[in-house]
């Protein structure tokens, strides 16, 4: 709604026009002067505040104004009805542009045909146009927008709409957060609304957001970076791990050997879980979770040659090939040890009891534990 068109709302409201200067001043005006006085500067002097800046502004010097204290309760009746109309028009004025408007997207994001109606489905006015989300999709734009990032540094960017690539207003962010509060039937991980509650708790201020969770964010910018970068970049920094950690091994049989030849994508699926923890013990800001990284990549890469000791190398095998002429003859062929045994995961062996104590690691040379339980006498 225009600054016209609240000036006007306020010149009603008040009677502006039966003023004590008014030749056709009416006495039985119950309003008081004063007051039509003051919300005469509630709809001038904006000195290039927004409407919503102005308008608080003039109400916050009102209620601390010494010369209308005697009209203090006055004043804020006639500043709620004013809102109150104000408010009630620009309902009525959405809910018409709403109507005349039409679905310019009926898609979902796999090119499937959604309805209004179905279960978790969204629909966001956005520029005089409805889009229909599914409400999972509509989450991975949110988290691919807030954990975007350059060299593992945050870089969040506004949540556009993909389909004209406008940015989201303010509003529409708490319209789908109150929708995902108030629908009890979605379903989705819990995960993935995580950094949306988190951006919500900052009153979606994307400046405040980072400078709150800058540690979260590179914690996802470094598993995005591992799940979703190029086979020959992950390639190449697995070798660079592997190499690492060969220097530190003083006998060569404790050493990983990972052929030239060997298939990269069959390294990459092995090692994923590795880099990862080679990633975190880089770059991580968590001092706790770089220490605890460290420490977990040197000793699982240890367990993993210990397993699996052939894992990576070439081996040349005999095979019998039949001739033409029905001879048998023995030629070669290379194959690699690609089977490996995967380590257990012993975060989860204690499970039904793991919520009665805890094991703090401590990261030393002696690689020591300690165990924290709870004193039930």
């Amino acid at each position: 709604m225009s600054n016209e068109t609240f000036n006007l709302i306020v010149k009603n409201i008040l009677n502006m026009k039966n003023n004590f200067f008014s030749p056709m001043y009416d006495k039985s005006d119950k309003i008081n002067n004063i007051i039509k006085c003051y919300f005469g500067n509630l709809i001038n002097n904006y000195y290039n505040k927004s409407l919503t800046e102005h308008k608080f502004y003039f109400f916050k010097n009102c209620i601390h104004d010494f010369y209308i204290k005697n009209h203090i309760d006055e004043v804020i009746i006639y500043f709620c009805k004013i809102q109150k109309t104000y408010h009630i028009l620009n309902r009525l004025i959405f809910k018409h542009k709403y109507k005349k408007s039409k679905i310019v997207v009926s898609n979902d994001m796999q090119l499937n045909e959604i309805n209004e109606n179905e279960k978790n489905i969204i629909c966001i006015y956005h520029f005089n146009s409805r889009y229909l989300f599914k409400i999972q999709d509509l989450l991975k734009i949110i988290n691919t927008s807030l954990t975007n990032s350059y060299l593992f540094f945050a870089e969040p960017i506004s949540i556009k709409n993909p389909y004209n690539n406008l940015p989201f207003n303010k509003s529409i962010l708490y319209y789908i957060y109150f929708y995902i509060i108030e629908k009890n039937n979605l379903f989705f991980k819990t995960n993935q609304l995580d950094l949306f509650f988190k951006y919500y708790n900052c009153d979606f201020n994307l400046s405040l957001f980072i400078d709150k969770y800058e540690h979260l964010l590179r914690e996802f910018a470094i598993e995005n970076y591992v799940n979703n970068s190029l086979e020959s970049c992950l390639y190449e920094e697995i070798i660079s791990m592997i190499k690492e950690f060969n220097i530190d091994q003083k006998k060569s049989k404790n050493k990983i050997i990972i052929n030239s030849l060997f298939p990269k994508s069959k390294l990459i699926k092995a090692m994923k879980s590795f880099l990862l923890l080679r990633m975190k013990s880089l770059y991580s800001l968590i001092p706790h979770i770089k220490e605890n990284a460290k420490f977990d990549l040197y000793y699982k890469l240890k367990e993993f040659k210990k397993k699996n000791p052939k894992f990576g190398r070439k081996r040349i095998v005999l095979i019998d090939k039949i001739s033409e002429t029905g001879t048998i003859h023995k030629i070669h062929k290379n194959e690699f040890y690609d089977k490996y045994i995967c380590l257990k995961n012993n975060k989860n062996e204690n499970f039904l009891e793991n919520h009665l104590t805890f094991i703090q690691e401590i990261n030393n040379n002696n690689s020591e534990t300690e165990t924290i339980s709870e004193n039930n006498d």
